[in-house]
């Protein structure tokens, strides 16, 4: 496991993690885990994929609190319009239009993680 980013301010730790077998990685708040996608950006979480489908077919979502933003994510590419919204103000991350779950792929400017990861691998 190679890790990517981490920060700790204001009593918030943020760590972002890639797993060197398959590229996959990990983003953690404390001890929490909230976001694991492949390397290709695709969510890896069941309960990420309970939420994608109950909004799957809604033209609009705003979400509130985006951890890695895997959700996110995975209702743009599924079409939706996505603003995401999270308190970056412990300085664990910083907006960034490139910035994806874990990597930059993402198609919305709304998402942030650090601005110094390195890009996914596209599939390994």
């Amino acid at each position: 496991m190679k890790v990517l980013a981490h920060r700790s301010e204001n009593g918030r730790s943020v760590r972002v993690v890639e797993y060197r077998f398959d590229g996959s990685r990990l983003y953690f708040e404390g001890p929490s885990l909230y976001t694991h996608v492949d390397a290709n950006g695709t969510n890896q979480l069941d309960y990420i994929a309970a939420m994608g489908q109950a909004m799957a077919g809604k033209p609009s979502v705003l979400l509130l609190g985006t951890a890695g933003g895997a959700l996110a994510t995975q209702l743009s590419r599924a079409g939706a319009s996505v603003t995401a919204v999270d308190d970056c103000s412990a300085g664990c991350c910083q907006s960034n239009a490139n910035s994806s779950p874990l990597g930059r792929s993402s198609p919305k400017p709304e998402l942030a993680l650090p601005n110094d990861l390195p890009p996914l691998s596209q599939g390994g």
